[in-house]
């Protein structure tokens, strides 16, 4: 049988549980909050759209940042000898790979 430590997990877990509310509940209120304003006869559009081209540079600007993030920890991961040093390997993974994600979307974003 295998024993798992609380330790072991439970951190991570409410980092991603966080992680993942904190953006939704800020789109929860900006949309709280533009349902008043039309309510109210208040509401202007101010937010204006950017152009595919835009969006596609800060997509790769984005990108290029989180993936050489992703690659800083899962280098500096490997100068630990420590058993955190896997769950260092796996976030640095992880993060590089969020950042080659975005980094891949880079040519189909400016094609559009």
């Amino acid at each position: 049988m295998i024993k798992i430590a609380v330790e072991n997990w439970i951190i991570p877990v409410i980092v991603i549980i966080f992680g993942c509310s904190i953006p939704l509940l800020e789109h929860y209120m900006k949309g709280k909050k533009e349902l008043a304003l039309i309510e109210k006869g208040q509401y202007k559009k101010l937010e204006k759209r950017r152009s595919p081209e835009e969006v596609a540079k800060y997509v790769f600007l984005g990108g290029s940042v989180v993936a050489g993030i992703g690659t800083a920890i899962l280098i500096g991961s490997f100068g630990i000898v420590a058993e955190v040093a896997q769950w260092l390997r796996l976030g640095g993974l992880i993060v590089l790979f969020i950042g080659l994600a975005l980094l891949g979307s880079y040519p189909i974003l400016k094609k559009k």
